[in-house]
Formats: C-alpha cells, structure tokens, sequence
C-alpha cells in the first residue's frame, strides 16, 4: 500500500451514539417509516401486531435502537398500513364481510337451526343463534327447549306414587318369590356385622409374657445369670 492513505481503528464502540432522527449525508436512519418496513415481513407472517413496547423491545434487541413511544406507534402504524391496507378502506369492506358471515353462517330461528349443529343437538340457542335472537329483538327463553325449564321440572312430581306395603303382605308370584338374588361382589359389607380384626399383644423379649416391656421387666437379663441364653457378661 505504498502511495496509498489508509487508517487504523484503535477503539469500537457497540452502541450508538449518533442520532437516530431525520437523515445524516443521505444515508438511512431508523426512522419510523423503516422500522415499519422491518416489521411488515413480521406481520404478515404471524398475522399479529405487535404493541409499542414489544417494538422497542425487539429493536434493542436485535439492532441495539433505543425507541421512544412516538416513534413506535408511528412504525407500527406504517407496518399495519402495508400489510392491512388503510383504516378506510378496511371500514368499506365491513358491510360485504357481515354479508358473508350471514351465508356461511345461516341460522333458521323458525326451525331452531344452525349451521354448527349445536342448535339442533344441545336444543339450547348456540352463539350464533343468540346473536339473532338479539337482532331480532326476541327473548332468548323462548327458543330453549322445554326439557330446561323449571315448569317441566314441576310436572314430573304432579304424578301419584303409592307407598308400598309390609313384605308380609306382598302378593308376589310363584315365579319371582323363587327367584334367588345373591349380593354383588364389590357391596361394601356393613361394619357393624363384620367382627373387627384381634388386636395383637406384643410380649417382652426378655420375659416373653405380656403387659410389659423389655424397659419395665422385672426379670432383667442381668438378674438371670443361669439362663443360657442370656449373653451378658
């Protein structure tokens, strides 16, 4: 590199201490309006947009950008605008997309019907069926089944149920006093009728008897030097 100017650098600093804002010898600098285009691949990817502080999180993060509020909104303003499109033409699609959502999703009030079956099936006014209730400005009771009604409930006691007699005086047939019904296998057996278990008496080691032990003995093995099997020395 003889004849040639060249320089050194000496020191690297990983943050930045140049301004952020506006432009700097025609170069770009992380605007709002760039920052947006850095998100808009995001966003249409997860479909997701991301609050004003996750988008300065994420731009500390990855590119070491210290974002004020302003300047988030504005980015995700621009990133929504590419992927969304603007805020008005989204309000001139909302009456062909409520228009949409009335074919795909037909509920038939007159015969209790809905698209999603559940209508028909729990006989109970499904979320689709109770947003055209309301539309229609109608009570949500008169479209449940009469199977959850209190009424219902009522008239099932209206009926007369007899009491039956003493079994001596059961007038049964031959056929059915004959039959034999033995108890089921998992019944719990009553445990006033089933004995408890014997209680086990522990004996001393050293006398084998009971009512004591080895502490409270009154034959210490020390106090029987003749027994053979007393190893005390």
């Amino acid at each position: 590199m003889e004849g040639k100017n060249y320089w050194i650098v000496r020191i690297f600093e990983e943050d930045h201490s140049c301004t952020i804002d506006g432009l700097h010898n025609r170069y770009r600098q992380a605007s709002a309006w760039l920052i947006g285009e850095i998100l808009s691949p995001k966003l249409a990817v997860s479909g997701r947009s991301l609050k004003p502080k996750e988008i300065m999180i994420d731009m500390q993060v990855e590119h070491g950008l210290d974002l004020n509020d302003t300047k988030a909104w504005k980015a995700k303003e621009h990133a929504e605008n590419n992927v969304f499109g603007p805020l008005d033409m989204s309000y001139q699609l909302l009456p062909a997309y409520c228009h949409q959502l009335k074919l795909v999703n037909p509920v038939n009030l007159s015969e209790k019907t809905c698209s999603c079956k559940k209508f028909q099936n729990d006989l109970l006014p499904c979320s689709h069926a109770l947003a055209a209730i309301r539309f229609c400005k109608k009570k949500f009771v008169d479209f449940c089944s009469d199977f959850y009604k209190t009424n219902t409930w009522l008239e099932i006691y209206f009926g007369l149920i007899f009491p039956v007699r003493h079994p001596s005086e059961w007038n049964a047939p031959a056929e059915v006093r004959s039959e034999v019904v033995l108890p089921s296998e998992w019944n719990v057996p009553d445990p006033q009728t089933v004995p408890p278990p014997p209680l086990q008496c522990r004996k001393c080691k050293s006398g084998k008897q009971e009512g004591h032990n080895i502490r409270t003995c009154p034959i210490r093995p020390y106090d029987n030097l003749t027994d053979p099997d007393n190893d005390v020395e």
